[in-house]
């Protein structure tokens, strides 16, 4: 037998033996609706080890929820943190009342003032982008979001547009029911 004809038929012995393996599998979860209501002794730990294994299947799911929600409400709050125009900055900081908690929105007043001052000096305009984002998730009320933002910047003084890349990090948590912004670290990788 040649070198191809004999890994042919090794592929399909190997096809055959997997596919007898998934029809005993497949028998095996048919046969399940079929056990008595009285099981025999020791079945009781099969029943707690499905119930664990359940158990750690919601909290995955809570969890990659989580993850996403998250992610999806710091996208919306970096977008608005980014993008603003100097003769309605004011109006346009107000995004924090909405997306951030209390001690957040207290921190973003103070550090937004002489933000607001040179906004205004500059007369600078941006629009702020995300390209990608990445949760971590700490545990269901708390995930950490990395967001990858272009923010196209304009100004009068500088001619055209200028592309800022910020890395933004945003401690997220969930309170009543909805994805707040906690805190706000940003890493601007031009200034490095």
């Amino acid at each position: 037998m040649t070198g191809s004809r004999r890994l042919v038929v090794a592929l399909a012995v190997a096809l055959a033996a997997a596919l007898v393996s998934l029809v005993a599998v497949v028998l095996l979860w048919v046969d399940r609706d079929d056990v008595p209501a009285s099981t025999p002794a020791g079945s009781e730990r099969v029943e707690e080890g499905q119930a664990v294994e359940a158990g750690e299947a919601v909290e995955a799911a809570t969890l990659l929820a989580a993850g996403s929600e998250a992610e999806g409400a710091a996208r919306s709050a970096v977008e608005q943190m980014t993008t603003y125009d100097f003769a309605t900055v004011e109006e346009d900081f107000t995004w924090v009342e909405e997306a951030g908690t209390e001690q957040f929105q207290t921190y973003f007043a103070g550090a937004s003032k002489d933000a607001i001052a040179v906004i205004r000096s500059l007369r600078a305009s941006a629009r702020g982008t995300v390209v990608d984002a990445a949760p971590q998730v700490i545990d269901a009320t708390h995930v950490k979001v990395l967001l990858f933002v272009d923010q196209e910047i304009t100004a009068r003084e500088q001619k055209g547009s200028k592309l800022d890349q910020p890395r933004v990090s945003m401690q997220m948590v969930r309170q009543d029911g909805r994805w707040l912004v906690d805190e706000v670290a940003v890493n601007d990788l031009l200034a490095q």
